[in-house]
């Protein structure tokens, strides 16, 4: 893993995945290990503190969010993130099929939706 603070010498995309469980954190990194096509860099942040630590450099590309991770009301808290990264997409993770929420989600800012039961590595 590399820390929030010193991933972004790193080239290519810079993402910054807001997940609370670490597995998660390795399991979608393992998808863009696995790609001979993609550069990232990913940096994992756990929760509200080490989120709010990394967006005071803001040296990242795009956010990955896992909605389970919703501080009490997944809207509010989108709609935060949304504002909080300015310019920089969102993209929200979740357990719910796609017709489900990826309309309610890019109403609300999102720059896309993931369901984790359909997620390969073609999608991330």
């Amino acid at each position: 893993m590399v820390s929030p603070l010193a991933f972004f010498d790193q080239p290519g995309i810079r993402l910054l995945v807001l997940t609370p469980d670490y597995r998660d954190f390795l399991w979608l990194n393992s998808w863009a290990a696995a790609s001979d096509d993609l550069v990232m860099s990913a940096a994992w942040c756990a929760g509200t503190a080490s989120f709010e630590r990394a967006m005071a450099k803001k040296p990242f590309d795009v956010m990955l969010w896992d909605c389970q991770l919703d501080n009490g009301d997944m809207n509010a808290w989108l709609a935060h993130l949304v504002q909080a990264c300015g310019d920089k997409p969102v993209v929200v993770m979740g357990a719910d099929l796609p017709a489900s929420q990826s309309i309610t989600t890019t109403a609300a800012g999102a720059a896309d939706y993931l369901c984790r039961q359909q997620l390969d590595g073609w999608q991330y």
